[in-house]
Formats: C-alpha cells, sequence, structure tokens
C-alpha cells in the first residue's frame, strides 16, 4: 500500500500546514469529513468497495491523522517532520491495521479519544 495519511476533521488553515509538510515526504494525503464516518477505513483509503453507501454516525470527528502504509521508520520521519515544521500537537492519531482496516471511521475514532483521555487520566501509566 501506498504510504497515505487521512486527515479528519482539520480546519483548512491546519490542512494547508500539514499538505505542505507532508508532500515533501511522498505520501498520499486523503480528507475525509464526518459525512464518511459510517464508511470503513478500508472503503476510504481505496483497499475496497462497499456494496451500500452507509450512512454517516452521529459523531463529530476533530482533528483526526490516520497513517497507512508507514513502517516503524517511516512513523518516526513523519513524527520528527511534523515537529520539525512546528505542526501544533495531534492527540488522536492511528495506524492502519490489518484489524481496523474493516471499522468504521467513526468507531476508530471514538476508540482513540477513549483510549486517549483513559492513558491522561493517569490511569494508564505504569506504576
Amino acid at each position: 500500500m501506498k504510504k497515505t495519511i487521512l486527515l479528519v476533521g482539520f480546519s483548512e488553515e491546519e490542512k494547508r500546514a500539514l499538505k505542505r509538510t507532508i508532500l515533501p515526504l511522498g505520501y498520499r494525503i486523503l480528507e475525509a469529513t464526518d459525512q464518511d464516518t459510517g464508511k470503513t477505513l478500508g472503503a476510504i483509503l481505496g483497499l475496497n468497495e462497499e456494496s451500500d453507501v452507509p450512512e454517516p454516525m452521529d459523531v463529530s470527528v476533530e482533528r483526526f491523522l490516520l497513517m497507512a502504509g508507514l513502517d516503524r521508520k517511516d512513523l518516526d520521519l513523519f513524527l520528527s517532520v511534523l515537529r520539525k515544521n512546528k505542526i501544533p500537537p495531534i492527540p488522536y492519531k492511528a495506524m492502519l491495521t490489518p484489524t481496523n482496516a474493516g471499522w468504521k471511521l467513526g468507531d476508530l475514532y471514538q476508540e482513540i479519544v477513549k483510549e486517549h483521555a483513559y492513558m491522561h487520566s493517569g490511569k494508564g501509566e505504569k506504576s
């Protein structure tokens, strides 16, 4: 799979800054909206087609970034380039996996929000 970054819930200004940062890496950039929350990640990324047009979920996605096709080295480079270009922290990020490729965008986003809240509540820290 081509290295791809999916942007969801960013302002136009944020998207421009992210695109200026990502394009030199040669990664494909896709955008999704709240209207895509009922679609699977695989469908959004063009890995498969959905037989029906799914209804959007009742969820508003804010500043979510999905990385697909990146290995560890690519991921480290990508995150380093974001910091170097002073892109404000993006709290909700995920990597595409064989398991979550079948998930709906809205479901993955809600899971990432829960995980983020748990990790920042102090409960997710090692003793």
